[in-house]
This record gives structure tokens, sequence and C-alpha cells, in this order.
């Protein structure tokens, strides 16, 4: 078990053993849909610890104060919530530290009223706090990742962690993403070219069929075996060759709790951050204007 804070709980420290040791089936991943669909590339264990930061986030809490904050993950709670081996798991998670410090995410068009500005890059995470003692570290989020992560009113995407924590494909973690941003119609058209962008692979799998079989079909194969969701998609061509996919997807097992729950009748409308977690995922992919804080 981590060795916790005594003290009396301190605003700028997020300890990972409050959230993932109390109530781990509760945990939310929340991401504004330009994220979902931003250029990034990440290893498995680097994606894991990125939806942990961000499950430990109050959305609640003014983002002013997110930029000061500490967020504390122990090896113990990483290796319980992905099914780890604790034996080394302080080490990988040091590694996965190093590594993610210099990694970055590039966001097209962050501001609709700034046509001019074409993208952004920016880190994940700007500080890494190493405590061997107690077999954790604490990250720092960056600045400008964090509007992207809070107060999202609009075109946002959200589900459990515990839907896709079975995953060990990293392109099984961002097709589900990609998909549950279109939860609401079962369906979503995906350009090869732009997929390939996405994901950081535009020079790897020229030819379609080894795209298909390197990246697609196993993450298919996963999402269809390791999490909610139930994916197919068929080809489209433009001419000869194949452009576009087009993926169609259900969630047999909500579909079933769904229909054992008795419809409520008092007209109040579910948080969004509770109960459903396919209620936010948006159909319309617009720009929304983010405010002058979040662009500073």
């Amino acid at each position: 078990m981590p060795q916790t804070e005594a003290t009396t709980p301190r605003p700028d420290l997020i300890d990972s053993s409050q959230i993932y040791q109390t109530a781990p089936e509760s945990v939310m991943i929340v991401k504004s849909n330009d994220l979902i669909e931003a250029c990034y590339h990440l290893t498995l264990n680097e994606q894991r610890v990125i939806l942990m930061l961000i499950g430990m986030l109050d959305r609640r809490t003014e983002p002013e104060t997110i930029y000061a904050q500490r967020f504390r993950l122990y090896a113990t709670d990483f290796a319980e919530q992905f099914g780890l081996e604790q034996a080394g798991a302080y080490k990988e998670l040091v590694n996965v530290a190093n590594r993610l410090f210099n990694r970055y995410v590039t966001i097209d068009q962050p501001d609709p009223d700034e046509p001019d500005l074409a993208y952004t890059k920016t880190r994940w995470v700007t500080a890494i706090d190493y405590l061997p003692g107690k077999g954790g570290i604490s990250l720092m989020l960056a600045q400008k990742i964090v509007p992207y992560l809070m107060q999202l009113e609009r075109e946002f995407t959200q589900y459990r962690l515990t839907a896709v924590k079975q995953m060990t494909s990293v392109y099984g973690f961002r097709l589900y993403e990609l998909l549950m941003q279109w939860a609401g119609t079962g369906q979503r058209e995906i350009e090869l070219k732009w997929l390939r962008r996405v994901l950081q692979i535009e020079d790897k799998y020229p030819a379609v069929k080894d795209m298909k079989r390197y990246v697609i079909d196993p993450a298919i194969e996963q999402i269809n075996a390791k999490t909610d969701m139930r994916v197919s998609y068929k080809q489209i061509k433009s001419g000869r060759s194949v452009t576009h996919l087009v993926f169609s997807f259900e969630f047999p097992s909500r579909q079933e709790e769904r229909a054992a729950k008795p419809v409520s009748t008092t007209g109040q409308p579910q948080s969004l951050f509770t109960d459903d977690p396919d209620a936010s995922a948006t159909k319309t992919p617009l720009k929304t204007k983010l405010p002058s804080w979040k662009l500073g």
C-alpha cells in the first residue's frame, strides 16, 4: 500500500490512492473533441498514465488551481488498475514518466476566432517529482493541455476508464475514443490519410492491407473483446483505391442495462459526469471558442 499524506489534505496535491482505491469503477475520462482528434503518439503505458491523470481531475476546480496542482500516482495503483505485476511497477512508472516528459500533442485549429492559427503543439506534462520511498511520482499537467480537459460545456466525449483498461493496443485506445465521439449515431466514416496523421504513423503501412493488418484489425479485435463496444467496418473506394473506412458500432451491455432500468418520471436530467458515459458524445464536431484564459 502507498504511504499517503498523513497531514491535512493539501489543495495542490491530488493523490491516486484517494480515487483508485475507493471507487475506481466510477472514474470518468473526459476530453474535448479537439483533443480526441489531435495528433500524437503514446506507448501503451504512457497512454495508461495519461488516462489515470485525467481520471484524477476534479472538473469543478478552477483552471488556475489545476495549473499549480500535482497529481501523485503510486505504482501500486498503476499496477492494480491495469492488472500489472507489482514487482518492478515503480521502475516502469519512472521510465514512463521520463518518456512522457518529452511527448507532445498537436491540436489543429485550436481557436476558431483566429483562423491564421493553424495548430498548437503542447506537452502533456511540465514537471515530474520522484518519490522512491513512497513508490510514486507526482506530475503537473501542461497549462496548454488543461483547457481540453476542464470545464467543457460542449463538444466533448466521455467514457469510463473501466471500459478500456483491459486493452493492450495503443491503436485500440485511440480508435475507441474516435468512435465514442459519435456514440449517439453508432457510425463514423474516417479517411485513412487523416487517421494515419492522427495516429502519427504517416511513414508506416502505406499499403491499405498493411494498415488493416497491423493497426485497424488488431484495434477492433481488442475493442470487441475487451471493452463495452462492438465494432465492424467496411471499406470505401475512390476509384480503385480504398480511401475511407466506415465503422459501425454499438454497446450491447448498455442496451441490456437500459432495458432493465425503470423509466424515470422525474423529468430531471442526469449529470454529465455520472451515469451515462455516452450522453456527452457529440454528433457534430464543431469548433468551440475557448475562453481567453484557456488560450493564454
